[in-house]
């Protein structure tokens, strides 16, 4: 099934983690090795730089209430983005598709959160796919019936993945940062774009390369 692209949206905090600023950690990295290796300047973070530098935020619940926003704060950001860009209102949408490798909740869904803070009350799930959560949400919405689907839907992910990272591990400190991306999308109504196809491939015998408790 095709789908259309009515409009995007994100987000990201404005606390800025820079090599510079890895370095001062003292983690046995500096940017030179770090721009060797994976080609990152700076990434963002939901979490006070303050917090970070006292804590290396080992207690992954305490950097949950210590975060400037939260999952759905980022979300409602970026989705309110993609909202006014397509041109429609927030209660146009449907149905409300979210993923996260590091939800703020289980129950309710992460969906639900977001949902709420648009003053949605519709189907709201989330598919969760690490990385490629977007992307396999709109696979998913791909292979549903138009006829039963809502005119438009908002696909949304939302990452703090800095709140997971122990800031004595040179390893993930230089890799993760926080923000969110969103879309509105149709299978009936035409838009800008048009998305023709979608695929979808996993290699589950290598679940063990990247973990994330």
């Amino acid at each position: 099934m095709r789908l259309y692209l009515h409009g995007l949206g994100h987000f990201h905090p404005s606390n800025e983690i820079t090599n510079r600023f890895l370095e001062e950690l003292n983690i046995g990295t500096n940017d030179v090795w770090i721009l060797e290796r994976v080609g990152i300047r700076s990434r963002r973070t939901t979490l006070p730089l303050d917090y970070i530098r006292s804590t290396r935020n080992q207690d992954v619940r305490a950097a949950v209430e210590a975060a400037t926003y939260s999952n759905a704060e980022m979300a409602e950001h970026a989705a309110n983005m993609a909202i006014a860009r397509a041109g429609i209102r927030a209660k146009d949408i449907g149905m409300v598709l979210a993923g996260s490798s590091a939800s703020d909740t289980t129950s309710p869904a992460e969906a639900c959160n977001v949902a709420r803070r648009l003053g949605l009350e519709v189907p709201s799930l989330d598919i969760n796919s690490a990385c490629t959560s977007f992307f396999a949400i709109v696979y998913l919405l791909s292979l549903m019936n138009p006829n039963k689907l809502p005119p438009f839907v908002l696909v949304v992910v939302s990452e703090a993945l800095t709140k997971t990272v122990s800031y004595l591990d040179r390893a993930p400190a230089v890799l993760w940062g926080d923000c969110a991306v969103a879309g509105v999308l149709s299978a009936t109504e035409r838009g800008r774009a048009e998305i023709l196809e979608t695929t979808l491939a996993s290699s589950p015998c290598g679940n063990e390369k990247v973990v994330v408790p």
